[in-house]
């Protein structure tokens, strides 16, 4: 099972300096990160990067809570724009659209 961790440019280098990178494990580059809020993963060779397509829309990733204490707030977007946030006790994807909470258990084999 895969599990996805948020890591920044340094993390993202000692994994491979390190050899601690599992080939594909699924890893969000975190706010302050060259390509904050993109996908990349290790295929064994190198990093293969997945943009974020929403970032010049406003998408929000920087939230990382309890699913518990994620799914019992409210943010406020502007219009057009959804939050996304990472439970950090169950590894899930939280999707606020402005009205509720959807959560994408991301148990899958790669």
């Amino acid at each position: 099972m895969s599990k996805i961790t948020i890591i920044n440019d340094a993390e993202q280098a000692a994994l491979v300096t390190n050899g601690t990178v599992t080939a594909g494990k699924i890893y969000l580059k975190g706010d302050g990160s060259t390509n904050a809020g993109d996908v990349v993963i290790y295929n064994g060779s190198e990093w293969k990067r997945f943009a974020n397509e929403y970032a010049t829309a406003g998408f929000n990733i920087s939230t990382q809570d309890t699913e518990a204490n994620i799914l019992t707030s409210s943010p406020t977007n502007p219009s057009g724009e959804v939050t996304l946030a990472y439970a950090t006790d169950t590894g899930r994807l939280c999707v606020y659209d402005g009205t509720n909470w959807v959560t994408y258990d991301n148990n899958f084999t790669i």
